[in-house]
C-alpha cells in the first residue's frame, strides 16, 4: 500500500535528521583512518600482494637448494666428502631465491614506511599476509627437510629456517603491536561517539522543553 503525503514527509524528516546526525558525528582518528584506508592507491595494494607472494616464492625456492648428498655414508667417511656434503645441490637456484626474498622484504619495508600511519591498511595488506606466508614457508621447509633430506639439517637449511623465523617473528610482533594500537583507537572512537550521543540527547531534551 503506497504511503500517504504525511508518511512521506515524516520519512524525509527522519532521513534528514539521520543524515545531519552523521555529518555532525565526531571525526575520530579511527574514523579518518578507516576512510583513508579505502582511499589508499590501488597500486599500493597490488604491490603489497606482489611483494608478499614474491617473498613466499623465494622461501619456497630455497629448500630446492638443499643438498641431496647429506645422507651418503661414502661421502661422510672422509674429510673431502664432508665438504661436498656441506655444499648445495642447485647452485643456480640460490641467487634466484635470494633475489626473490630480498625484493619481497625490501618492497614490504617500503610500503610499511609509505603507509606507516594507517594501521588498518598495514594489518590487512602487509602484516597478516606476511605472517601467514611465513608460516607456510616454514612448514614447506620443514617438510622438505623431513622428506627429501631424511631429517638432516644442512647449512643452507639452517640459514633458510633462520631467515624465515626472523621474518615470521617480525611479522607477528608487528601484527600484535599494530593490532593493539588499532584497538586503542577503536576504544577512543567508541568513547567519543558515546559522549556525542549523550550530548545530543541532552540537547534534544533541552530543546523539547
Amino acid at each position: 500500500m503506497p504511503k500517504g503525503p504525511e508518511a512521506r514527509v515524516r520519512d524525509e524528516v527522519k532521513w534528514e535528521q539521520s543524515y545531519d546526525h552523521i555529518l555532525k558525528a565526531p571525526r575520530t582518528q579511527y574514523l579518518v583512518m578507516s576512510i583513508q584506508a579505502n582511499q589508499i592507491k590501488t597500486r599500493y595494494s597490488v604491490l603489497a600482494s606482489a611483494f608478499s607472494w614474491t617473498t613466499l616464492a623465494g622461501f619456497i625456492t630455497l629448500p630446492n637448494t638443499f643438498t641431496s648428498l647429506q645422507t651418503s655414508s661414502y661421502l661422510s667417511g672422509n674429510e673431502s666428502g664432508i665438504v661436498v656434503q656441506n655444499t648445495i645441490r642447485n647452485l643456480q637456484l640460490l641467487p634466484f631465491a635470494g633475489i626473490l626474498c630480498f625484493t619481497g622484504i625490501i618492497g614490504t619495508c617500503f610500503l610499511w614506511r609509505k603507509c606507516r600511519m594507517n594501521y588498518i591498511w598495514l594489518i590487512k595488506h602487509l602484516f597478516l599476509p606476511g605472517l601467514l606466508h611465513s608460516l607456510i614457508s616454514l612448514f614447506s621447509t620443514v617438510l622438505s627437510i623431513l622428506t627429501t633430506q631424511g631429517g638432516y639439517i644442512s647449512v643452507t637449511a639452517k640459514v633458510t629456517i633462520t631467515v624465515i623465523l626472523v621474518v615470521c617473528g617480525s611479522m607477528l610482533c608487528l601484527f600484535i603491536v599494530y593490532n593493539q594500537l588499532l584497538r586503542n583507537l577503536i576504544a577512543l572512537h567508541k568513547q567519543d561517539v558515546r559522549k556525542y550521543e549523550e550530548q545530543s540527547r541532552l540537547t534534544g531534551q533541552v530543546r523539547s522543553r
